[in-house]
């Protein structure tokens, strides 16, 4: 039977965030997918002023705040290219220092809880019916739900 693989260290986990999520390949699919459609997403943004609208009261603050996504949509070329050139640099270098960082820090409480938590699973028969397996995986589940801002680093 396979031996079930032991949860990453927190050490682990920063190297692997900084390492995957600082690669040129990551920044690559973030300026992209950033880039795919500038216009659309100012214009979700546009959408959504009523929830901004009802944190600032005013609705002179909504007339310019649609107005500046409206002009920023004008200039979506001037966007992606910033994106697709200073941004997916500092995108990785932002990544790469949060992976010693906020990140490492947030990695070194919550990897130490999900160890902890993981243990105390019924870890018997991994191979169990899929009653038995779909019980682990809620449990597992439940304990993931309320643990819902508990490693904040900022």
């Amino acid at each position: 039977m396979p031996r079930i693989a032991p949860v990453k260290t927190a050490a682990q986990a920063a190297a692997a965030y900084g390492a995957n999520g600082g690669s040129s390949t990551a920044a690559a699919n973030w300026a992209n997918n950033f880039s795919a459609d500038i216009p659309a997403i100012l214009s979700a943004a546009a959408a959504a002023v009523g929830s901004w609208q009802d944190a600032v009261s005013t609705d002179q603050a909504a007339q310019n705040f649609t107005a500046g996504l409206n002009k920023a949509k004008g200039n979506a070329a001037a966007i992606a290219q910033k994106v697709q050139g200073v941004g997916k640099n500092s995108f990785s270098a932002g990544v790469k220092a949060a992976s010693t960082g906020n990140y490492a820090q947030f990695a070194a409480a919550w990897q130490g809880a999900v160890t902890t938590q993981v243990a105390q699973l019924d870890r018997t028969n991994p191979r169990g019916d899929r009653s038995a397996n779909r019980a682990r995986q809620a449990a597992y589940d439940a304990w993931v739900d309320s643990q819902a801002g508990k490693f904040r680093v900022k």
